[in-house]
């Protein structure tokens, strides 16, 4: 489920997207919006259904995206109309939870037109929301993304599911999902981290990790960076020594806020009147 909360500013700095990790709930997620509401941003946030996640189910996944496109597009019009001026777009996400409905919403936002499955009018609002994103807003990765090492999938569902039951049902499917080759197979893998390197969301990035992270790769991150280096984003590393997997914030709150005040002060100077 999809919510938004707009700025009670007459412009907003930049509407964000908050998309949740594995089980996270709006009430997680909505102490990260609460950072960017209280800098005068428009925040539209939700986490994807966990079965969605954890089977990296693209054309749901695209779906939930696409709900999120919906809204945030009719915020940026209804400002847009009224002072003219562009409305940066900017996004946050959380561990693979995050990071698939991102991979999935890059993987549209470079093919909009062969979108068969949109009407004309998500088209629109695809291509809206990427232009802001990309020319004006910022991506914010924390804890994520995660390379898919064979184990990381039963490791996420023992930290994102509460409830025993479901959690043992979960990684019953999941474990026969590994045998059937579905998630564990190198090119599953490959695909996924081939989409994450080559993604063209924003210019302008930031990954908030930590090398205690026993789900997300410090390594991987580490070379996801270099690359994305390379190819002339601007890429901003917030690394940590001694915070868990999606803990950043609780365990440094004010250096995590003044990483994402530095990333809207940005794309402020950035922005196009």
């Amino acid at each position: 489920m999809i919510k938004v909360i707009k700025s009670e500013l007459s412009r907003p700095k930049s509407v964000v997207i908050l998309y949740g990790w594995l089980g996270s709930t709006s009430r997680h997620v909505f102490k990260y919006a609460e950072i960017y509401l209280k800098e005068g941003c428009s925040v539209v946030y939700g986490t994807a259904n966990s079965i969605d996640v954890m089977f990296r189910m693209q054309s749901r996944l695209s779906g939930f995206a696409m709900d999120s496109i919906r809204e945030v597009a009719k915020i940026v019009r209804e400002q847009e109309d009224v002072d003219r001026r562009r409305i940066p777009v900017s996004l946050h996400y959380f561990s693979n939870g995050g990071a698939f409905v991102a991979e999935a919403l890059s993987l549209m936002s470079q093919q909009i037109q062969r979108q068969d499955m949109l009407s004309s009018s998500d088209k629109e609002d695809l291509k809206l929301v990427a232009d802001r994103m990309y020319n004006f807003g910022f991506e914010i990765c924390d804890s994520a993304p995660a390379y898919l090492h064979p184990d990381s999938g039963t490791a996420a569902i023992d930290r994102g599911v509460s409830n025993l039951f479901i959690r043992t049902v979960f990684k019953a499917a999941f474990r026969a999902a590994l045998l059937l080759n579905s998630l564990k197979a190198g090119p599953e893998r490959d695909v996924f981290w081939e989409n994450v390197t080559n993604s063209k969301l924003c210019k302008h990035q930031v990954f908030i990790y930590s090398t205690k992270d026993d789900l997300t790769d410090h390594q991987m991150i580490d070379d996801l960076i270099t690359k994305r280096k390379d190819r002339g984003i601007d890429v901003i590393a917030c690394k940590f020594d001694d915070s868990e997997h999606v803990q950043h914030f609780r365990k440094y709150p004010d250096k995590y806020r003044e990483t994402v005040i530095k990333a809207l002060e940005h794309i402020e100077n950035v922005s196009i009147k």
